[in-house]
């Protein structure tokens, strides 16, 4: 089964959001969400569920709540 992305998930589930989104504004967050994931990948230590922040290693939940939840 292959799996989708959050943006295309959101797309899918949503169809009239791809009617009124401009072609290119869809595709620069599928390009932003595969950046995420790419870096998350390679600078984090996956098998640990951390990521290297520039100074140490935070859990990779620390780093989301710290970089994208907004209270």
């Amino acid at each position: 089964m292959k799996k989708i992305s959050a943006v295309e998930w959101l797309i899918k589930e949503w169809p009239i959001l791809e009617a009124q989104l401009p072609a290119w504004l869809i595709e620069q967050a599928k390009q932003m969400e595969k950046e995420q994931m790419l870096r998350f990948y390679h600078e984090g230590s996956f098998a640990q569920m951390r990521y290297f922040d520039g100074k140490g290693y935070v859990k990779a939940d620390e780093y989301y709540n710290e970089t994208f939840k907004s209270e």
